[in-house]
């Protein structure tokens, strides 16, 4: 086993060497079915093949990654700068696979460029959504919850992944697109606590105000109108004895309307800021 594994690489190499150097004479290609289904960064792509006895060159979408994998022993494979290399002893029905590094990330979104002379399909993992589709598109479907869109010849995809799944672009770089509907209930649950903490604000302290008497708002309208003030100088701008200013202003410090700071030597009342 490991003898023939080491001769189809070795035919796999002399056959992108013979492609390179235009030794080879290549069939022509008939493609069943050419499948790209995108992960993320990656696809897994899909060849069924109709071939004859010959070599055949497949184009590939994007860069290959690893191995070319045929599901029958009798074809070797191999990869050139040209397109993927096989040859075929006989008549045979074959699926070709292998992986495509085939998206780039461009401000947060996932940019797909294909171009290949016949039809394809390509299909989105559950959770990518096309924000831009052009190209020569034949059709655009549904399919088991995956979007597949089928082209004849170029096509150009921007993807938005509106998944929990992470499109690495570096090995210290990530991006992350939460569902859009989490996105939506969180806001509406913030916007919601917001609303109830201005009605509670703004309930407390209309029923603040109803438990201040004409002189409590008095120190208040003195305060706003004349800034800082000492409790001598409140008291004589508001005419309030000095038996009664020291607790009607201790109980507007403690509901929040006014507060108390030292100034040096002297202790003054303020309005508080809301």
């Amino acid at each position: 086993m490991r003898l023939v594994r080491t001769l189809s690489l070795i035919t796999a190499l002399i056959l992108v060497s013979s492609l390179a150097n235009g030794y080879l004479v290549c069939s022509e290609l008939t493609v069943i079915k050419y499948s790209i289904f995108i992960e993320g960064l990656h696809a897994l792509v899909t060849i069924t093949l109709d071939v004859d006895e010959g070599f055949y060159l497949i184009p590939y979408v994007g860069e290959v990654v690893g191995f070319v994998k045929v599901n029958n022993s009798e074809v070797v494979a191999g990869v050139s700068s040209d397109g993927i290399m096989i040859y075929s002893p006989k008549h045979l029905i074959i699926h070709v696979n292998y992986t495509s590094l085939i998206a780039s990330v461009e401000n947060g979104v996932l940019v797909v460029n294909t171009s290949l002379p016949f039809t394809y399909e390509v299909i989105l993992r559950k959770g990518l959504i096309p924000v831009n589709v052009s190209g020569s598109i034949q059709s655009f479907s549904l399919v088991n919850d995956e979007i597949v869109i089928v082209f004849n010849g170029s096509g150009y995809l921007e993807l938005i992944d509106v998944s929990n799944a992470s499109v690495t672009t570096t090995p210290t770089e990530s991006i992350t697109t939460p569902p859009t509907q989490w996105v939506f209930v969180v806001i509406a649950i913030l916007l919601t606590l917001v609303a109830i903490g201005l009605l509670i604000w703004k309930t407390r302290s209309r029923a603040l105000m109803e438990y201040l008497d004409d002189r409590d708002k008095l120190i208040i309208n003195t305060l706003r109108e004349r800034g800082d003030l000492t409790a001598s100088e409140l008291i004589k701008y508001t005419g309030i004895p000095r038996s009664a200013i020291y607790r009607r202003l201790k109980r507007l410090i403690k509901s929040g309307y006014i507060e108390q700071v030292k100034l040096g030597v002297k202790t003054v009342y303020r309005l508080r800021r809301r």
